[in-house]
C-alpha cells in the first residue's frame, strides 16, 4: 500500500509479466466509470492466461 495514496493500487508483485497486466488498473481514475468493466475483463483475462500458462518456464528441469 502506499502510505501517501492509501487508494492507491500496488503494482509491483515481483514478476514482470504480472505487473504490466496490474498497471493497466492504474489508469482507471482516467476513465469513465462505464468503461471500468471492459478494463477488468481484460486484466482478468490476461491474469487467468498468465496463471494457465505459468510454471513452464520457470521450473527448473529434472535431472536425467
Amino acid at each position: 500500500m502506499n502510505e501517501s495514496n492509501p487508494n492507491a493500487i500496488s503494482t509491483e508483485t515481483g514478476d514482470e509479466k504480472i505487473d504490466a497486466v496490474l498497471t493497466q488498473l492504474t489508469h482507471l481514475g482516467e476513465l469513465p466509470v462505464e468503461k471500468h468493466p471492459a478494463v477488468f475483463d481484460a486484466v482478468h483475462a490476461q491474469l487467468r492466461a498468465a496463471l494457465t500458462n505459468s510454471g513452464g518456464d520457470d521450473e527448473p528441469a529434472e535431472a536425467p
